[in-house]
C-alpha cells in the first residue's frame, strides 16, 4: 500500500541487490512496482532497518548509523519550491 492508500500489485522482487546511494553501498531487497515520476521508494522495512534517524527537511538531509558509521544522505533540489492554489 502507498502513501495515498491505495494498494499496488507486485510480482517481481529481487533480493540483495547492491545499491550505491552518493559514496555509500547498500544491500537490499527491491519490489518492483509500477510508479511513475520516480526511481526508487524508500519502504518502511529499509527505513526500520536503519534504527534512529535525524532528518532535516529544511537541508534535505538524512543521518543514520550504517555498517559502524555515520550516513549522511542529501537530497537534491529541483529548482524552487513553488506553491499552488486551489481554483
Amino acid at each position: 500500500m502507498v502513501g495515498n492508500g491505495h494498494a499496488l500489485k507486485c510480482n517481481q522482487w529481487c533480493k540483495d541487490i547492491s545499491l550505491q546511494v552518493q559514496d555509500q553501498s547498500f544491500i537490499v531487497n527491491f519490489h518492483l512496482l509500477p510508479l511513475c515520476g520516480t526511481n526508487l521508494v524508500l519502504d518502511i522495512e529499509w527505513l526500520r532497518s536503519l534504527g534512529s534517524v535525524l532528518t532535516d527537511y529544511n537541508d534535505l538531509t538524512m543521518k543514520f548509523f550504517y555498517d559502524g558509521r555515520v550516513v549522511k544522505l542529501r537530497g537534491e533540489r529541483e529548482g524552487a519550491i513553488q506553491s499552488i492554489t486551489a481554483h
